[in-house]
C-alpha cells in the first residue's frame, strides 16, 4: 500500500512541476495571455473528466493566473464558444465535426489546421477585450500553446499568447 502511495505522489509532483514550469515559460514570453473561459468543473465531471483531471487544467490555469498578476502580465478569459469553428480571417461560422481537422473558408485561400485557427480566434478575442489591439505591430505576434501536452502525454485547452 505504501508503494502505491508513493508513486501517486510522485505523479502529483510530476504534473505541479510541470506546471509550474509551462506556466512561468508563457509568463516570462508573453504580456498578454488569452485563455479560453472553459467551465472546468463541468467538462471534468463528463466523459472526459479521467482527462481533465489527469491534465489538471485548473491548476495550471491557477498557476498562470497568479504567476501573470505577479509579474505585471494579463491573463484574460474569452468566450469558448465557436472559437474551432468561426474562421480568423473573416468571422465566418463554419461547422466542423470533431474529426475535421483542418480549416477550410470560403473567404479566401485560407487552410489552417483546426487547433491553430482556433487559437487564432482567441488571440483576436483576448485583443478586444484588453483593448490591446495596438499589440498587433506587424501582422499577428500570436505564438499557439495549443493542446499543450500534460506530463501524462494528454492534451489542455487552447490558449494563445500575444508578445
Amino acid at each position: 500500500m505504501k508503494r502505491v502511495s508513493r508513486i501517486h505522489e510522485r505523479v502529483k509532483a510530476q504534473r505541479r512541476d510541470f506546471a509550474h514550469r509551462e506556466s512561468r515559460k508563457i509568463v516570462d514570453r508573453f504580456d498578454l495571455i488569452g485563455v479560453e473561459a472553459l467551465n472546468i468543473k463541468g467538462v471534468a465531471s463528463g466523459m472526459l473528466a479521467k482527462s481533465v483531471n489527469d491534465a489538471a487544467w485548473a491548476f495550471f490555469l491557477f498557476c498562470l493566473t497568479y504567476k501573470a498578476a505577479n509579474a505585471g502580465r494579463r491573463v484574460v478569459e474569452v468566450d469558448p464558444r465557436g472559437t474551432s469553428q468561426e474562421c480568423p480571417d473573416c468571422g465566418a461560422v463554419k461547422a466542423k465535426t470533431l474529426s475535421e481537422r483542418r480549416h477550410q473558408c470560403s473567404c479566401g485561400p485560407i487552410d489552417l489546421d483546426r487547433d491553430y485557427a482556433s487559437a487564432l480566434v482567441i488571440e483576436a478575442r483576448a485583443l478586444a477585450v484588453a483593448g490591446a489591439s495596438d499589440l498587433r505591430r506587424n501582422g499577428p505576434l500570436a505564438r499557439c500553446v495549443c493542446n499543450a501536452p500534460s506530463p501524462s502525454g494528454e492534451t489542455g485547452s487552447s490558449a494563445v499568447a500575444t508578445q
